[in-house]
């Protein structure tokens, strides 16, 4: 219970940071194919870890969260402006883009979804973007309980000051299904 509790916590980061990625990448279609690629390398990782099988037709990694999350900002690039047709467009995207992972049942995916279309709409009011981002994490225990530790993945979020590390591409997308084939063995 206290891992899944902390694995929820993790959330909001990866959300932000997919949100960062995509307001600052220079390829958006590059930048998603690697998401969809780090989504597809990881199911069979996920599935081992979680229910010891290489397949596992009734989950889906969190992963593919972040592809249908991806997919709802490239629409919503598409389609920006104020006028009320492209706000209706964008809300009815948001709710299809929370549905997919629903229907699929990818692990964590609406969640994913929501906290990205959150940060996505938030995200030039940096110091509201936290208490937004929070009160939509809450708003995901509808989901899961454990949602209810997610508002502490946003601490994170709120003492980023947008510096980064050293980058090493390969490290940062193959950690997580390495760390998921190891449980998984």
């Amino acid at each position: 219970l206290v891992l899944q509790a902390v694995e929820v916590c993790a959330v909001p980061v990866f959300c932000f940071l997919l949100v960062e990625g995509a307001q600052n990448t220079k390829d958006f279609g590059k930048y998603f194919l690697r998401v969809l690629g780090l989504a597809v390398l990881s199911e069979i990782p996920y599935n081992l870890a979680m229910g010891g099988s290489f397949w596992d037709p009734a989950s889906r990694n969190p992963v593919f969260g972040l592809v249908f999350a991806m997919g709802m900002l490239y629409l919503y690039r598409l389609y920006a402006g104020k006028g009320v047709g492209k706000v209706l467009l964008r809300v009815l995207i948001t709710a299809a883009a929370v549905l997919w992972p629903v229907m699929l049942n990818v692990q964590d995916g609406a969640c994913c979804v929501i906290l990205v279309a959150v940060l996505w709409l938030s995200w030039n009011l940096k110091q509201y973007r936290t208490f937004i981002g929070c009160a939509a994490a809450a708003c995901c225990s509808l989901f899961s309980v454990y949602y209810l530790a997610a508002p502490m993945g946003f601490l994170a979020v709120h003492c980023y000051q947008g510096e980064k590390g050293e980058e090493n591409k390969l490290i940062n997308y193959l950690a997580y299904p390495m760390l998921l084939l190891a449980a998984g063995l």
